[in-house]
């Protein structure tokens, strides 16, 4: 258990824990009220930081929610500099090193959980609106209590961006642009098929060796969002981004050591989980800022494609086996004809390109 007691003038106390048959002792907290108040700490360990915006609307509320008797800090030892640091996270979460953890949803059908798959089935979920009803339904909901078997608790679903590709030489488009493509895709059992799928050849590399291969030619595209395009494309010699192609979105799933969550008294716990709920309302309008992304990135030089309607078409034909792959699991084959529902309900409004930066 990786939660850690202080009082508000950092002096020490004594709690003693019981974890896995063992017993320790660490610092305990005073009554709460006035200066004597203990201060708890939530060891929070999340993939690079992307997801930042969102992590901090959930350190605050947490604050809020407990009157300052809870903080979260981020486990900074948790690096981004191999492919399976979300596999390392669940397990952390799980085995008490951490208390919390914020990972991709696309990790858990590698652990042998389904149930969360249909929220990144390819070019399905394609506008932060779709995203929001999606999220708004509660499917989310009834997917995390799956997450038991992995030993972790499934707090909340964060919506993010929507994930597109980006390329060094030329925008990717249609399915013929995909043709023996190196096209960098993150861990994952999905996104490596769907790359497949589309004829490319998916490269699976932690996301330094991502960026070296970009320049040296090595990797020629990757999915990303529009907030990290705008922020590296010069860096990175990838101006080129394909705006109306939505590979998939972002999904943050936010986890608990059941322990750590124990451990804590009831009005904290609730502190906790009702901070999770509030900032998954808000997770998608807190990353929403595509519009004056692509305003400031097309000023910089970036080029926002767009592949057209059949074009579009022709890649959700090519993608339809990976639907089929994910319909074979029960877990998640009611979750894909719901969401598939959902979306088709939305009028999205797509961001405007700026004239003169079209590509």
């Amino acid at each position: 258990m990786a939660i850690v007691r202080t009082d508000r003038r950092s002096t020490p106390v004594v709690l003693c824990v019981v974890l896995l048959g063992l017993v320790g002792c660490t610092a305990a907290p005073e009554p709460r009220g006035g200066d004597e108040a203990g201060v708890t700490t939530l060891r929070l360990a999340r993939t690079g930081s992307f997801a930042d915006v969102q992590i901090d609307a959930f350190s605050e509320a947490v604050a809020t929610g407990s009157g300052g008797a809870l903080e979260i800090s981020i486990a900074e030892e948790y690096e981004t500099d191999t492919n399976l640091i979300e596999e390392e996270i669940v397990a952390a979460v799980a085995a008490g090193e951490v208390d919390l953890g914020w990972i991709g949803s696309r990790v858990f059908a590698g652990l042998g959980v389904h149930d969360l798959d249909a929220l990144t089935a390819p070019l399905l979920i394609d506008s932060l609106d779709a995203e929001r009803a999606v999220l708004d339904s509660g499917i989310a909901a009834e997917m995390l209590p799956a997450l038991d078997e992995l030993g972790v608790v499934g707090l909340a679903v964060m919506g993010g961006s929507l994930r597109h590709p980006i390329a060094v030489d030329a925008p990717v488009l249609g399915v013929a642009d995909y043709a023996g493509l190196p096209f960098h895709v993150f861990h994952g059992e999905g996104a490596f098929e769907t790359l497949a799928l589309l004829g490319a050849a998916p490269v699976d590399v932690p996301p330094p060796q991502r960026d070296s291969g970009l320049l040296d030619g090595s990797i020629a595209a990757f999915e990303n969002s529009v907030p990290y395009f705008a922020s590296s494309f010069a860096d990175k010699g990838t101006p080129y981004l394909t705006l109306d192609v939505a590979l998939w979105p972002s999904m943050g799933v936010l986890i608990a050591d059941p322990e750590a969550l124990a451990s804590l008294d009831e009005s904290d716990r609730q502190a906790v989980t009702g901070a999770a709920e509030q900032t998954a309302e808000r997770s998608v309008d807190l990353v929403d800022d595509d519009g004056d992304v692509i305003a400031a990135a097309c000023a910089e030089g970036a080029t926002f494609a767009q592949a057209g309607p059949d074009a579009v078409a022709e890649l959700r034909t090519a993608v339809a086996p990976e639907h089929a792959r994910l319909a074979e699991w029960p877990a998640s084959r009611g979750f894909l004809d719901r969401i598939t529902e959902i979306v088709a309900e939305v009028d999205a409004v797509a961001p405007e390109i700026p004239a003169g930066c079209s590509g």
